[in-house]
């Protein structure tokens, strides 16, 4: 029986580390749709869940703050990318 809790265990701590598109908007400060953006520009990466969801690394907000510093400074797409 501590096999089976210990699989569930791990995938939970497995889906945890992948958060939703929202979540992780939240956390940021910003609106899905600017997470959809970067990702379109690159800026950003993130899996798709078997329904088709995107889901985020938690360490994905971290990222994010120092890219809407550099959009709100008016620096490109291209230029961000190649600072981070």
């Amino acid at each position: 029986m501590t096999s089976g809790a210990s699989r569930d265990s791990r995938s939970r701590s497995s889906r945890r580390t992948q958060t939703r598109i929202g979540e992780i908007a939240h956390q940021a400060g910003v609106g899905t749709r600017a997470l959809r953006y970067y990702a379109e520009q690159g800026l950003l990466t993130s899996q798709r869940t078997p329904s088709g969801r995107r889901t985020y690394p938690e360490s994905a907000v971290e990222r994010i703050r120092p890219i809407q510093q550099f959009f709100t400074a008016g620096l490109p797409g291209r230029t961000i990318l190649r600072l981070l």
